[in-house]
Formats: C-alpha cells, structure tokens, sequence
C-alpha cells in the first residue's frame, strides 16, 4: 500500500485525449488517462524527495521542481511499451525552495517559476536561467 501524497499536478493535451501527470511527496510522478481515469505509469523522478511543482508546455516535455532544483524530462515509451521519463539536462538552481512552475507558449524548454526567497525566475531548461 502505498502513502504518497499528490503534491503537483499538470495536464498535457495529446491528440486524441488529456495526460494528466501528479507529482507526490516521495519523488514520483503518477501518469494517468485523464479522460479514462486508468493509471498508465509511476515514474521515479526524485527518489525520496518531494516534486512541489510540475509543468508542461507541450508533448513530449516535462519539468519538475524539486527543492531548489528544476529538472527537465521528456516522456518516451520503452521498447516494452511502458512510458519512461529520461532526464534531458543538469538541473537548473535557483535561490530557495521552488513553490511554482509555469510553462506555456511555442518553446517548450521556456518557463517562469517562483521560488521562497520571493523571487520570478525566466528559466530556459537546456540554457539555464
């Protein structure tokens, strides 16, 4: 059984149906068919350490915030077919504990989080801030 919180949540549109992806308080993201309700993957992101924020800007991207650290993924399905997450670059750190993460528009690697210390942060994932 498990005890994992959810702690974050964030919807990605996919052709035909909605992934709705749940970070939880042990470092695992929780893939599901939202339009389904059927559970498709647990994914160890951070082992043991919570995700406060999670975001998307588009398939097949996904970026997590753990601690201080931002951490970008994409989401690939394994030759078994099982949804995978392979970290694409060193993680992004910046001035306290990250409370939110924002990712929209044309540029998948672009997003703006805020952090403990009162602070907006322009990120870029494989360019840092």
């Amino acid at each position: 059984e498990s005890t994992a919180c959810m702690t974050s949540f964030c919807v990605m549109k996919l052709s035909t149906w909605n992934l709705l992806l749940i970070g939880t308080d042990v470092g695992h993201v929780w893939a599901h068919n939202a339009d389904e309700n059927q559970v498709l993957a647990d994914l160890c992101i951070a082992d043991g350490e919570p995700i406060r924020a999670i975001s998307s800007a588009q398939w097949p991207f996904l970026v997590c915030a753990v601690g201080i650290e931002l951490r970008s993924f994409t989401l690939e399905d394994d030759p078994q077919g099982c949804l995978q997450a392979t970290q694409i670059a060193r993680p992004v750190l910046l001035d306290g504990q990250i409370v939110s993460v924002q990712m929209r528009g044309s540029c998948a690697y672009e997003g703006v989080a805020s952090t403990s210390a009162n602070t907006l942060w322009y990120f870029h994932t494989t360019r840092g801030l």
